[in-house]
């Protein structure tokens, strides 16, 4: 889960990078994948072809054909969703694969920039373009499945679950907005007043409604970064720097602030 801070709940330990993007995001087999090759390529000095049949090294030693590299994350992601919520539950395991399998499946080639363009976060203007690297629709059905496993009172009650059924949640009106954006857009340039008019307050729903979903989790709160922010920034190695001319430094989802 990448985001500027990442929950106590999700790591052992936290990075603050300070800037960066709210916004799931990673890479999973195709990370591996290349992660693999790279290393063997860098550090071992050995090129695996991506086709398996054929490892050549630096030495003089004769060819070996490799068993072709597969890698299975399926049975791992189910088995995630056991360890991170404490019991198996069908909706929070299919949940998990469909993140797996788009929003979780950056290419790490692909050079995205900030994980994504999204609407939210950036300055208004009538020539935004889609970077999203999946398809939306598998994020709004791991959303629905999150709800489903809700239903669960044990799976409900854990912080974990319900840390990740807002971030979904978030993700998925972000989605939204994305999609209500090119619409109003087209409204716009066909000067189509009424749908443009509707839209704009479908825009505005949606976020209030986004602040509303934030305002339930105490790692969405403006007031909790702000109050994290002053006990860090105390000294002048951290601050001194700064000359007034970061503009879009960050790119923050946090109650509080998005409605604002």
């Amino acid at each position: 889960m990448a985001a500027s801070r990442m929950s106590p709940l999700l790591a052992p330990c936290v990075v603050e990078t300070f800037n960066n993007t709210v916004s799931i995001t990673g890479s999973s087999g195709v990370a591996v994948a290349t992660g693999l090759y790279y290393y063997l390529k860098k550090f071992c000095n050995v090129h695996v072809s991506w086709s398996g049949t054929q490892t050549k090294t630096a030495t003089g030693k004769p060819p070996l054909v490799p068993e072709p590299i597969v890698v299975k994350l399926n049975g791992r992601i189910a088995n995630y969703a056991l360890r991170r919520y404490g019991k198996a539950e069908a909706n929070a395991s299919c949940a998990w694969e469909r993140l797996a399998r788009s929003v979780y499946d950056l290419d790490p080639k692909a050079l995205v920039k900030d994980h994504g363009q999204y609407t939210i976060v950036v300055r208004p203007s009538l020539h935004l373009k889609n970077k999203t690297w999946y398809d939306p629709t598998e994020v709004y059905m791991a959303w629905r499945d999150l709800l489903r496993a809700a239903a669960d009172p044990e799976i409900a009650e854990q912080a974990t679950f319900r840390y990740d059924l807002v971030d979904v949640t978030r993700q998925s009106l972000q989605l939204l907005i994305d999609a209500t954006y090119v619409e109003i857009r087209a409204c716009f340039w066909k000067k189509m007043e009424s749908c443009f008019r509707k839209l704009a307050w479908l825009m505005k729903d949606l976020f209030f409604d986004l602040d509303s979903i934030l305002a339930s989790d105490s790692h969405f709160l403006l007031g909790t970064w702000i109050r994290d922010a002053r006990s860090w920034g105390t000294t002048k190695e951290v601050w001194s720097y700064l000359r007034d001319s970061i503009r879009d430094y960050a790119a923050k989802q946090w109650s509080g602030l998005v409605r604002r």
